[in-house]
């Protein structure tokens, strides 16, 4: 399966860099605060949280609605809408 093929990626925040003549591909916050406005003000935990959603995006399980909520967090601090969270990693 292809990188592009794993997420709807609503947003455009997929990016790609190259290191040792590998190819590498993320979900980019920054791109992602081009639309849902700054997200630097989100706890680290939430930024993880909200790369993880753009990651996983495919209109059934995780949608631009979540995705929304994310970002929505910052001006009212609480939200109602609960999130799909797929751990692929551990930080």
């Amino acid at each position: 399966m292809l990188v592009s093929e794993l997420s709807k990626d609503s947003l455009k925040t997929l990016s790609s860099f190259e290191s040792a003549g590998k190819t590498y591909h993320y979900y980019s916050l920054p791109k992602a605060a081009e639309t849902l406005g700054d997200l630097n003000r989100l706890p680290f935990s939430l930024k993880v949280l909200t790369e993880n959603l753009l990651r996983n995006e495919d209109d059934s399980t995780v949608s631009r609605t979540h995705i929304d909520a994310m970002a929505q967090w910052l001006k009212d601090r609480t939200s109602d809408t609960e999130i799909q969270f797929r751990p692929a990693r551990v930080l």
